[in-house]
């Protein structure tokens, strides 16, 4: 079992998206997926009212190991004693960076702070801004090969999907940020995974979370050379 925590202090960065989406995803693969939501605002149970067949509550974490092919924990935002627990348990860290300007300084800094395995995910990104190219490449500069490649593409659908409680990946099959997601999956299980190196770890530790919040969810079957102000005006009405 390897568990991969989706973190960034910076509100709005995609955190719960990518956490619910990546692990439905997966789960719709055939893997074995947890999805643990540390949120106060619970994004991710609400998201999930609506479940994959053989997707129930999970409250008791002893037998992680001998269950789950991978255990995802979506985060909340700011850094705190839930959000550096999760990391200090984590065998990996996925940092999801939203199209903003202040989302690259933030990322980096939280990055710099990380001592285990880490990727950045590139969320909310809109190609048809001028800016987009200068974005990504502001982040391959920042961020190199710890960077994934496919951007996740905004879309409202995703929206529009939690409000119902359902994961985008049951419901939808053309929207463009879930055909990324589904890239990201196939990335993470032909790349990312097998970099993976399972650290030991007591998950009783995270008990003391859990206790105060939702039971958890089983699921089962930015940049150089732009003028930032000129970029703030941009992103008005996008």
């Amino acid at each position: 079992m390897k568990m991969i925590t989706v973190a960034n202090p910076k509100g709005g960065s995609g955190k719960t998206t990518t956490a619910v989406e990546l692990s439905a995803i997966l789960a719709l693969r055939g893997l074995n997926i947890l999805l643990i939501d540390l949120d106060p605002r619970q994004d991710a149970l609400i998201s999930c009212k609506i479940k994959p067949e053989g997707l129930s509550l999970a409250t008791d974490l002893g037998e992680i190991a001998a269950i789950y092919d991978f255990v995802f924990v979506d985060t909340p935002t700011a850094k705190n004693v839930m959000t550096e627990q999760a990391i200090s348990l984590s065998d990996a860290l996925l940092i999801p960076v939203d199209f903003s300007v202040s989302a690259i300084r933030v990322a980096k800094q939280f990055a710099e702070e990380i001592s285990i395995p880490y990727w950045v995910l590139p969320t909310h990104f809109r190609a048809r801004t001028r800016f987009g190219k200068a974005y990504l490449e502001n982040l391959t500069q920042e961020f190199g090969p710890k960077l994934l490649s496919n951007p996740i593409h905004s879309s409202v659908k995703f929206a529009e999907s939690a409000a119902e409680g359902t994961p985008l990946a049951l419901v939808e099959t053309e929207a463009r940020g879930l055909a990324d997601y589904r890239q990201l999956a196939e990335i993470f299980v032909n790349q990312i995974a097998g970099q993976i190196q399972m650290r030991p770890k007591d998950l009783s530790l995270l008990h003391p979370l859990l206790s105060a919040k939702p039971a958890t969810e089983k699921i089962i079957p930015a940049e150089e050379g732009v003028d930032l102000n000129e970029f703030d005006e941009m992103m008005k009405g996008v």
